[in-house]
């Protein structure tokens, strides 16, 4: 009877302990999935911040803005090296609690591109209207400092 008492015991033993495991390997896959909605959620943040910005003003790059002219629409700058990027201005201070670092930007003036053949130039301007596009690049980080989500959109501001 208490060889019987011993294996049932180690068999509940062993199920506790698979049961303890499985538990463990679930909450950490729910943080780690909170943590990288949090940075996708951030870098978001950030992109419509700058695509709002762009719809109130034309964009100078500056101290303030960081961005860098495109003059050949093949040419990029690299989204992973983190030297291109420059430190966000958002202003929530509530944001800084739940994230390691405060989301980063950098904007791309795309080159001109002209529309000589528009039916909106013919018999009214002299000059062809051109789009001026932007691509704005985001990042944002998660809880901890290796979560790190990027974004970009290319963007056409009113005109």
């Amino acid at each position: 009877m208490l060889i019987v008492a011993l294996v049932l015991l180690l068999v509940l033993t062993v199920l506790g302990t698979a049961g303890i495991q499985d538990t463990i390997i679930t909450e950490r896959m729910a943080g780690n999935q909170r943590d990288l909605a949090l940075s996708f959620e951030t870098a978001e943040l950030e992109l419509r911040r700058w695509e709002k910005r762009m719809d109130e003003a034309p964009v100078v790059f500056s101290a303030t803005v960081h961005g860098y002219e495109v003059t050949d629409v093949t040419i990029s700058v690299d989204p992973d090296d983190n030297t291109n990027y420059a430190d966000s201005t958002v202003s929530t201070s509530e944001l800084s609690t739940y994230v390691d670092t405060l989301p980063r930007y950098f904007l791309e003036r795309l080159p001109e591109i002209p529309l000589p053949d528009s039916s909106i130039v013919q018999g009214f301007q002299e000059k062809p209207p051109v789009l001026q596009y932007y691509r704005v690049t985001a990042k944002g980080f998660g809880v901890t400092p290796s979560t790190e989500s990027i974004l970009q959109s290319t963007y056409l501001p009113p005109f």
